[in-house]
């Protein structure tokens, strides 16, 4: 689990880094490709447009109307003077303050000369300008909007499969030693009991009364050195082992306690 949690830390970190660049990535690509698919709309209306130009020149406004269904586009023709000179169903008038190119309710609609070239002493026609709307974009937005999330996703998937293999090969040999590290330690605490068993024992059986002062400090000296390395056993046992631990609050004198130590 331990292992599971360090592998999970460095991938959230890495996922989360990943995304956000990726985030930052398709969503530039999302915009570029928007813009060029309003540039390409944008295009054909402009060819559109000559289209009714010239239909409206040889044969008169009224055979603008058939072009303009053929091309499912709507279009609003307004003279110099302001007046409505061809206009399809929601035609209204427009001034130059407008954009030249607006996206609204899904479809693209230009705002410009009917006409761009310059012929000496213009008719009304030539000098008039055109709202042309072309195709509903909705759906083609709405399907750049899918793909571009579906690759985002693909990418970020194959990313943490990637992260998750690499963070677990570079990481077995690390837990290789720690695990070796444990078993050390384990056995070591394992085989540290034994003797110190025997020399606590020996200590609390030795005749005490037999011996010279000078012996029985140097006694005393291990009995105390064998305790301080029992209580290192207890703690390891219970940091290797999870072994159960009583820790009852006493009051201590710390005057003895330093005594011991200093002697």
């Amino acid at each position: 689990s331990e292992r599971s949690a360090v592998i999970a830390k460095i991938l959230s970190l890495y996922l989360i880094t990943s995304a956000l660049f990726l985030g930052y990535f398709f969503t530039n690509d999302y915009k570029m490709k928007k813009e060029a698919l309003i540039s390409n709309e944008v295009k054909n209306l402009k060819e559109i447009k000559m289209g009714i130009y010239m239909k409206a020149r040889m044969d008169g406004l009224g055979a603008a109307k058939s072009f303009t269904a053929e091309k499912d586009v709507k279009a609003c023709i307004v003279a110099k003077s302001g007046q409505i000179l061809y206009g399809e169903a929601g035609c209204a008038k427009f001034d130059d303050a407008q954009s030249s190119t607006v996206v609204s309710d899904g479809k693209v609609t230009i705002f410009e000369a009917l006409q761009n070239m310059d012929e000496g002493g213009a008719d009304e026609l030539a000098t008039a300008k055109i709202a042309l709307s072309g195709k509903d974009v909705t759906s083609e937005l709405n399907l750049l909007r899918l793909r571009t999330s579906l690759n985002s996703l693909i990418v970020l998937g194959v990313i943490m499969i990637i992260a998750f293999y690499l963070a677990k090969t570079s990481l077995a040999s690390l837990h290789a030693k720690i695990a070796a590290l444990n078993r050390f330690i384990k056995d070591s605490t394992h085989e540290i009991n034994a003797p110190l068993s025997v020399i606590l024992m020996s200590i609390e059986t030795a005749d005490k009364s037999s011996l010279s002062q000078r012996n029985l400090k140097r006694l005393n000296n291990i009995q105390t050195a064998a305790k301080t390395l029992s209580r290192t056993y207890e703690d390891l046992t219970y940091l290797s082992f999870g072994a159960s631990r009583s820790a009852p609050k006493e009051e201590l004198n710390f005057r003895d306690i330093l005594n011991e130590r200093l002697e």
